[in-house]
């Protein structure tokens, strides 16, 4: 009785469900909460992680790509954000350079060969002065197409469009009357001698008439026979600043000036052509530079109504009318008020099991049970 009266009245409820022993109904143990029994000692304590890292919004574009830097972009890559068609544009101009040179070398050569001529205003060809007019649009044509070229390439920018409209309009313009020129010299080449009869500008002289043979012979004319006027080759008239040493000499010169009419008026017509492309070209390139321009006012003007709707709104928000949304691309670190113990995420929480329902006596029955089963063994009850 004594042991059973030192016996504490309520003893603490175990952790796990008494089971009864079948097999020794005499001795039932009660045991204590443990390492081995207790839940929470057992759960191994979660180790403390990091806050989460805050990373600044990027600016990406509408279709999700990234912005590239300038620095980092390429040679080309700067071209294409500079003009778009900097490809077609770049070999307009070249293959506009390249004509201009070939045109300059036609007429720069017939040119140069028919200042040469010794009978050029009496007998010969009468081009001169129309191909001269040919070389001042070649030569601008040239520079400006190289000075474009070159900004591109080296800007990696385009020239003003408007500066583009305006030298393009000149030179398209300017190709009309000297194109026009370049025609009239290439028709006084091809009608020279065309009839058989190759005609002298001065009234003193005659004129040649092209033999069975196909060589040219002067014939005096009805003017000069009725003045009985003598040829005088060596002579020098007003029409002429030329002299040769004897009749001879002035008849062979005819017939070589005669024999190269041929490669002469191919090299003319070759500048004739090189000049209505480059007034082709010049005039697309104009056109071209028109709708740049126009693209470029009509996004200056897109670009000033966004600034006056964006200055709009900053007054509003400035002034309380409008309250900004917190972006959604920016989380703050969480408060965590024990700076020491970081919070354990959810998903690494360990989860207690529900208190299992007592289905055992009274504790009070159960002491009084186990107390007698003591009292009739000699010992007190036992706690493991």
């Amino acid at each position: 009785m004594a042991d059973t009266e030192r016996a504490p009245a309520h003893p603490p409820r175990p952790a796990t469900t008494v089971s009864p022993d079948t097999s020794a109904p005499t001795s039932t143990s009660i045991s204590a909460p443990n390492t081995a029994t207790n839940t929470n000692a057992t759960s191994t304590a979660p180790m403390p992680t990091p806050a989460p890292r805050v990373v600044a919004p990027t600016t990406a574009m509408p279709g999700g790509l990234p912005i590239v830097s300038n620095a980092s972009r390429g040679f080309r890559q700067k071209l294409d954000a500079g003009e778009r068609h900097w490809r077609w544009k770049v070999a307009l101009r070249a293959f506009l350079i390249v004509v201009g040179i070939v045109g300059i070398g036609c007429v720069g050569f017939a040119t140069a060969v028919a200042r040469s001529e010794k009978l050029s205003y009496e007998y010969g060809f009468d081009d001169e002065w129309a191909l001269s007019w040919c070389l001042i649009t070649f030569a601008i044509s040239v520079v400006w197409c190289a000075v474009v070229v070159l900004v591109l390439l080296i800007r990696k920018a385009p020239v003003h469009p408007g500066v583009a409209v305006s030298v393009d309009l000149i030179l398209w313009l300017a190709y009309i009357p000297t194109a026009l020129f370049a025609i009239v010299a290439v028709l006084s080449v091809i009608s020279w001698g065309e009839n058989g009869r190759i005609y002298s500008y001065s009234s003193s002289g005659g004129d040649y008439l092209q033999a069975s043979n196909g060589t040219w012979v002067w014939n005096a004319t009805q003017y000069s026979s009725s003045r009985n006027t003598i040829r005088d080759c060596d002579s020098r008239s007003s029409y002429s600043s030329y002299s040769f040493k004897n009749c001879e000499e002035q008849d062979a010169y005819i017939n070589a000036i005669w024999e190269s009419k041929g490669h002469r008026a191919g090299i003319e017509i070759a500048g004739v052509v090189c000049q209505f492309i480059g007034l082709v070209f010049h005039l697309g390139l104009f056109i071209w530079a028109c709708v740049d321009t126009y693209y470029r006012n009509s996004k200056k003007v897109s670009k000033d109504a966004e600034q006056l709707a964006a200055d709009i709104i900053m007054n509003m928000v400035k002034s309380g009318a409008i309250i900004p949304a917190p972006s959604s691309n920016y989380y703050p670190p969480a408060q965590n008020p024990n700076p020491h113990q970081q919070p354990v995420p959810y998903h690494q929480q360990v989860r207690l099991p529900p208190p299992t329902a007592w289905t055992g006596p009274e504790p009070n029955q159960a002491m009084s049970h186990q107390s007698g089963h003591a009292s009739e063994k000699g010992h007190a009850p036992r706690f493991a």
